[in-house]
């Protein structure tokens, strides 16, 4: 445990996980253990006054909010983004109505509001105030499934205003970096790479078999379909070796229908150490993530980093940073939509090609853990903070 409290961090949460069944919630989960494990405190504003109305709820968490600022003694306070959009990105309905539109706006105010208090209080102490960016908002206004998304000129507001307080802004990949500089004229200097990772876990034992291929697919499944669909299908229909492809994540009730092939199953949502368990059984992993998209191409998914820590080689799409990734590292292959199907297939078939890769995950898996990111991200953050 850190012993001066000028290392320390207070991370300022707004509804901290209970579960990790999605990359974001992965993420704050381990933020929030490792700010603990080094002597910080975890402030989760969510979980004041359990039980009380939402009033109370509401003035309790501006009390403990203002507690730490002007008593907080810790020299780091850490605030992850978006904790607050899941209060007040999305509508319920695609034309929401003026009093739906309102509380939202309202909600997008007090944050602003919020974060140039939270920015003024840590300069006052000579404290650093870091924002954590990890999915953003303003390119997830451009997914084909978010039409039910906020005012963009409200949400792309709140993020300059992050970025113009902050001492130092965490994000997933160099593409976020740049894309937050373009946009928002961010100082690059003020920037931390912090990827998304995966829990420790032992390297598995690899051998190799004379079984089917085993192909995984381990993540959302509300997302995607028919890319998934049309590469699995050439899977069984034109691979030379037998294989079976199972998947595992939420919303997936389709999938079984969908193939009706005794080689195709879904497992539902399941833990973290039975997803791992699965996935360092498989050969293949597949992410679905093309140039076409423009949110995707910052994105380091957890399951890249569940696929590294399994060492199994990756069938991708081209995504901007997943392609130069796979590409640069060897692990996988990484291939515009149209190509997939065909790439998997070829991917499936080539035992040798498979091996080879496997080994490239092994020799870079323990940098995709989470405590080596974070240890790393923590001490970047000091040295930029402290120039």
């Amino acid at each position: 445990m850190a012993r001066n409290r000028d290392e320390l961090t207070t991370l300022i949460a707004v509804g901290r996980p209970a579960t990790v069944e999605d990359g974001g919630s992965a993420r704050l989960a381990a933020i929030a253990d490792a700010v603990e494990a080094a002597g910080g405190t975890v402030l989760d504003l969510v979980a004041v006054a359990p039980g009380r109305p939402l009033a109370i709820k509401a003035a309790t968490a501006l009390y403990v909010l203002l507690r730490e600022l002007v008593l907080g003694r810790n020299g780091t306070v850490h605030i992850e983004y978006p904790g607050f959009p899941s209060i007040g990105v999305y509508y319920r309905s695609p034309s929401p109505s003026p009093a739906e539109r309102l509380p939202r706006a309202v909600a997008y105010h007090l944050a602003t509001l919020a974060v140039a208090l939270i920015g003024a209080a840590c300069r006052a102490r000579r404290r650093r105030f870091v924002v954590g960016i990890g999915d953003l908002p303003s390119m997830e206004l451009d997914l084909p499934d978010r039409g039910r998304m906020a005012s963009r000129r409200l949400t792309e507001r709140y993020e300059r205003r992050l970025l113009a307080t902050a001492d130092a802004v965490w994000v997933v990949t160099p593409e976020e970096r740049d894309v937050l500089v373009r946009a928002y004229g961010a100082d690059p200097s003020l920037f931390v790479i912090v990827p998304n990772g995966n829990p420790r876990v032992p390297l598995p034992v690899r051998a190799s078999h004379d079984g089917p291929v085993q192909v995984v697919y381990a993540g959302s499944l509300y997302r995607d379909r028919d890319n998934l669909v049309e590469a699995i299908q050439a899977a069984l229909d034109q691979a030379r070796r037998p294989l079976t492809v199972t998947l595992a994540g939420p919303g997936g009730e389709w999938v079984e229908p969908t193939f009706a092939d005794h080689r195709v199953r879904w497992l539902g949502t399941i833990s973290q150490r039975e997803c791992f368990d699965l996935v360092s059984a498989s050969d293949v992993g597949i992410l679905v993530y093309f140039d076409d998209e423009p949110y995707y191409a910052i994105a380091h998914p957890t399951k890249l980093s569940l696929y590294l820590a399994a060492t199994i080689p990756i069938a991708s799409g081209n995504a901007r940073y997943i392609e130069r990734f796979v590409r640069e590292h060897g692990v996988g292959v990484a291939v515009p939509r149209s190509a997939f199907p065909a790439a998997l297939v070829r991917l499936i078939d080539d035992a040798g090609r498979r091996r080879e890769m496997s080994e490239r995950a092994a020799a870079i898996r323990d940098d995709f853990f989470w405590d080596a990111i974070l240890q790393k991200a923590f001490a970047d953050t000091r040295a930029i903070t402290r120039r």
